[in-house]
């Protein structure tokens, strides 16, 4: 194994709705066509899309192909390269250091829950399929999990 790439899309709880595993060598604007092809059946209220700037170009192919917008979370200083103010004012302060995206640490936090399987923490398997099927189970024991702790406070 060289090298592969996942693809997940999930709601604003982090549960996983689709799961998609392809070759590293593939771009994430050529992946995520793959990830998104045909849902718009599957999920049809789904309207809004939150995505990295990775995902920058699929703006125009969203709307066209599913009718969904998207929305790339970035800090307000990202690609910022001058600041246009009155002499008066001091320049805004550009916070140095690790900030948390808005949005982005939501599929970061799901991808944390399945590194917490000891299968899921390494690529062992041959098969795409394989991965894409240990992703699923993996969001399958993390859910069944949750409901046995939300069971056992009921009682």
């Amino acid at each position: 194994v060289s090298g592969r790439k996942r693809h997940i899309l999930v709601d604003t709880e982090g549960n996983l709705l689709k799961a998609r595993v392809h070759p590293a060598d593939i771009h994430d604007r050529t992946g995520a066509p793959l990830l998104l092809a045909g849902l718009k059946e599957e999920f049809p209220l789904l309207a809004l899309i939150w995505a990295d700037s990775a995902y920058q170009g699929l703006k125009t192919w969203l709307q066209e192909t599913l009718g969904w917008r998207l929305t790339i979370s970035k800090h307000w200083w990202t690609g910022l390269r001058a600041i246009w103010g009155s002499p008066d004012q001091p320049p805004p302060e550009i916070p140095r250091g690790f900030h948390v995206l808005k949005r982005r640490w939501v599929v970061e936090r799901t991808f944390a829950w399945f590194g917490r399987n000891r299968r899921m923490s390494r690529d062992y398997e041959r098969l795409i399929q394989t991965s894409e099927m240990l992703l699923y189970a993996a969001m399958a024991r993390i859910t069944l999990h949750r409901l046995a702790n939300k069971q056992q406070k009921i009682a």
